[in-house]
């Protein structure tokens, strides 16, 4: 644009040049003429023609300038015409211009070409009427009253409607302008509408993923309304059942205890009785031995569930004092070789020596019973069970039994410690199981905050280990002088 400028001003100078001179020599031929007079009359005709001649030089190159400057300015709006045309056709939405007028019909006064790609309507369609913008007939209203609206209190126009596309769907636009007043006193409208189809279905999915999570936030406070209620009423018939198996075991107890004793005093007597006959004696002695092994199994259930139930209750406590641990497992494996010995099975015991750790005696060997009257019940005949008490590090005791039954299978190593679990193995000689035993293990020595796990392959036999600390934890200080209360 300095090519029509620098024209300018060349004839700007020339314009001026001109006119000087054209003084210049009126006012010499002026003066000759006052001084010589007539003389100088021609030279007078002269300076007047040169005069004129310059003056219509001058009128001409005015002319010439004006001309170029209107030229000029023709051109400049043309580059500038065309690239507000550029910018607009590279926009994301669609540039526009809205006349609000009181006098005359509100209406578009420019709109970019980007209408037809954008919003499948045409940029002089939408000139000629403004209902060429395909609005849904409830939007129609909205988007003249949110002009009347910004031109009244003179502030930026903003809109959200939604077009028609081919009278099948729809496209949400979002419409912002600035207001200026035009020449003729209306307002003029600067701005653009954009394509926002995409974020208002995204607002739809996040409210409607809002509503759902509601909804599941509203049932599962009712399913754990109806869960609460359920374990309330769980729990009493928890308790109940507690209660019950309490008061049914106590009260078979004293029968038990009598029927093993009526069984005792069967044995002496039939052992006093030397007219009885050798083949009734041995009949007898096997239905007395039964009775006697059906009270003995009793009682071991009784004893079990009640241990059981005070577990799960949380009710039972460990009385730990400072115990030779040596001397108990010695006493449990002297407890099951008679068992051990029916079934020719040779019980080795290995220990590091005394071994002394804050335990509760009492319920550790009950603990070192089960484990070794489980390996004598799960082997063969004529196998071996190695039982095994030693230092597991400096703070650590570890105790281990050893035996060569059937092993745990895969499928029964996960509910190996659970409650009332029967397991795919069967005791070699016919033992019964009440299938506490284990769970009880896990739960005692877990209150002494030692550990117990098996190890073991099908076919191959099993170890079970029990870890229990040597050195009495803090936390465990409060409890130490706590009484036993089974």
């Amino acid at each position: 644009m300095q090519k029509p400028q620098s024209k300018r001003l060349l004839y700007s100078i020339l314009g001026g040049s001109a006119f000087a001179l054209a003084l210049t020599a009126l006012n010499v031929s002026t003066l000759l003429y006052a001084q010589y007079g007539s003389r100088w009359n021609s030279m007078l005709f002269i300076g007047v023609v040169f005069l004129v001649f310059i003056t219509s030089g001058m009128l001409t190159g005015v002319f010439v300038f004006r001309y170029l400057s209107h030229k000029a300015d023709i051109l400049m709006l043309e580059e500038q015409r065309d690239q507000n045309h550029a910018i607009a056709e590279n926009l994301p939405g669609v540039v526009f211009q809205w006349i609000q007028s009181e006098k005359g019909k509100s209406r578009f006064r420019y709109c970019s070409d980007r209408s037809k790609v954008l919003f499948g309507f045409n940029a002089n369609d939408v000139l000629t009427n403004w209902k060429h913008l395909n609005l849904f007939d409830r939007d129609e209203s909205a988007f003249l009253a949110s002009f009347k609206v910004a031109a009244r209190e003179f502030t930026k126009w903003s809109y959200e409607g939604r077009i028609l596309i081919d009278q099948m769907d729809f496209k949400w636009i979002r419409g912002f302008a600035t207001p200026q007043y035009s020449s003729d006193g209306d307002i003029l409208f600067t701005g653009v509408l954009i394509d926002i189809t995409d974020q208002k279905e995204a607002q739809e999915e996040m409210m409607q993923a809002h509503q759902n999570a509601q909804d599941l936030s509203s049932q599962l406070f009712e399913v754990n309304q109806i869960l609460e209620d359920k374990n309330h009423h769980l729990s009493k018939l928890n308790q109940l059942k507690s209660e019950f198996l309490s008061m049914a075991a106590h009260d078979l107890k004293n029968p038990l205890n009598g029927v093993s004793g009526i069984a005792s005093i069967l044995r002496d007597m039939l052992k006093d009785d030397a007219d009885l006959k050798e083949a009734k004696h041995a009949e007898y002695d096997e239905m007395i031995s039964f009775i006697q092994s059906s009270a003995d199994h009793m009682s071991e259930i009784i004893t079990a569930t009640l241990n059981s139930e005070a577990l799960e209750h949380g009710s039972l406590f460990l009385d730990r004092k400072l115990q030779d641990m040596e001397k108990i497992a010695l006493h449990v494996v002297r407890l099951n070789q008679n068992h051990a010995d029916e079934k020719s099975i040779r019980i080795n015991y290995l220990t590091d020596g005394n071994i002394l750790a804050p335990i509760d005696g009492p319920k550790i060997r009950e603990v070192m019973d089960n484990l070794v009257s489980n390996a004598v019940k799960y082997s063969p005949k004529g196998s071996e069970v190695t039982v095994q008490l030693q230092h597991a590090g400096s703070d650590m005791v570890l105790f281990s039994v050893k035996d060569h039954g059937p092993g745990i299978s895969e499928k029964d190593m996960p509910k190996l410690f659970g409650r009332f679990q029967k397991l795919s193995a069967r005791p070699t000689g016919g033992e019964s199981s009440t299938g506490l035993g284990l769970s009880i293990v896990k739960t005692i020595v877990e209150l002494h905050q030692g550990k117990v796990w098996c190890e073991s392959k099908p076919g191959k036999g099993s170890i079970f280990k029990v870890e229990i600390p040597l050195f009495l934890k803090l936390r465990d200080l409060d409890h130490a002088s706590q009484a036993n209360m089974l």
